[in-house]
């Protein structure tokens, strides 16, 4: 059933008259008159006895446009709260992220967030696995490489540099194949990694002697002396800074790690997670930029 035809069968009802609903609804009498008639058709049963002096809800007609008022009223109220939302926007907004980009680069973000809009609350989800969106109840999250999912919606947020990186007191690898013979720490029990140096693209296969499948935790084993780490710049930022970690291998040049936002549907459909969703694309796409002229000591 049309909710439209619904509203006009109750203006009907409401006004005693097709003259009268069209005068309520701002419609033409005739419009008024197609959207009975459709609904008769549609329902196989007449709606309203119309005479030459009178109009009539039937019995029927009456308990539907009793219902259509209900259902209109309902969708008048639902339209008056999402237009408060959309100018005052309100409500919990639940954000997925791994780990290494909580403390250091999304929770900054999103507190500036908070103060911004404070009608809002934001549930940050931390967890270095794949969460299933819809499944776990997630409006969004933010993954790090590929994303798979022909259902999803995906905003590069921005690209990650890597850096080789090691303590500055261990013997540094003077080629990419020297890491086959050094303590190397990585994210699987043998992984390949692969450069642009100084003679072209080059790889190697390494066994790590730590696996973890968090950046953040590689960095300060690493750091501790526990060996060398391909990792992003902006995880490490701090150890580099302090000097408890030094890049090594730096005529070499790898792949960049794209970190996007996604979600299950179109975020602008919900106004808080729309709100979220531009600013987190907004304050972290400069991170890219950062890390392009960022110089460790």
């Amino acid at each position: 059933m049309n909710l439209t035809h619904l509203t006009t069968l109750a203006a009907i009802a409401r006004t005693g008259s097709f003259v009268g609903a069209a005068r309520a609804l701002r419609l033409p009498p005739s419009t008024v008159t197609g959207h009975v008639a459709a609904l008769e058709t549609a329902l196989g049963v007449q709606l309203v006895a119309r005479t030459t002096r009178a109009v009539r809800m039937t019995a029927i007609g009456a308990r539907l446009a009793e219902d259509g008022q209900a259902i209109a009223d309902r969708a008048a109220e639902a339209a008056a709260r999402l237009a408060v939302e959309k100018a005052s926007p309100g409500g919990t907004v639940r954000l997925a992220l791994p780990f290494a980009l909580a403390q250091d680069v999304i929770a900054p973000v999103v507190g500036r967030f908070l103060c911004a809009y404070s009608g809002i609350t934001v549930d940050l989800r931390l967890s270095n696995a794949r969460d299933d969106l819809i499944a776990d109840s997630l409006d969004l999250a933010v993954r790090v490489g590929p994303v798979m999912g022909q259902s999803l919606h995906k905003r590069v947020l921005f690209h990650a540099r890597q850096l080789c990186l090691g303590p500055p007191d261990m013997p540094p690898p003077r080629r990419l194949v020297d890491l086959a013979e050094a303590p190397f720490l990585g994210f699987a029990a043998e992984m390949t990694l692969s450069a642009i140096g100084p003679d072209g693209a080059e790889r190697v296969t390494l066994r790590p002697r730590l696996v973890a499948n968090d950046p953040k935790t590689l960095s300060r084993a690493a750091a501790a002396g526990a060996g060398f780490a391909l990792l992003p710049a902006l995880v490490a930022a701090d150890l580099l800074r302090a000097g408890a970690l030094v890049p090594v291998l730096t005529n070499y040049r790898h792949e960049t790690i794209e970190v996007s936002l996604i979600s299950h549907g179109r975020t602008r459909d919900t106004p808080a997670v729309a709100l979220l969703a531009a600013f987190l694309a907004s304050e972290t796409a400069r991170l890219g930029d950062e890390e392009q002229g960022f110089q460790p000591p």
